[in-house]
């Protein structure tokens, strides 16, 4: 089994993260996974407060990011966070 070049660069992103960053990382990758019909992976434990910088940053990237999908991703990752830790 070989890496791709993509796969190569993600796991380099994930290993130089921090770790409130690579939380993130995973919620959007999760929330990708649950509108592809996996959804077999949860969401990484995080305080109240990191959750609600993570729905900050998600509905940033709703309004800001061009592509719809990630649009839909942020979307999904905010609401996959609000049913693990109900935030207003």
């Amino acid at each position: 089994m070989t890496i791709t070049s993509e796969e190569r660069e993600l796991l380099d992103m994930l290993r130089k993260a921090t770790p409130e960053r690579k939380n993130l990382m995973m919620i959007t990758l999760t929330a990708g996974a649950h509108l592809d019909g996996i959804t077999e992976f949860e969401l990484p434990q995080c305080s109240r407060a990191e959750y609600k910088r993570h729905i900050k940053a998600l509905r940033q990237m709703q309004h800001t990011d061009p592509t719809p999908y990630i649009r839909q991703v942020a979307t999904k990752g905010i609401e996959l966070i609000r049913e693990v830790c109900p935030i207003k």
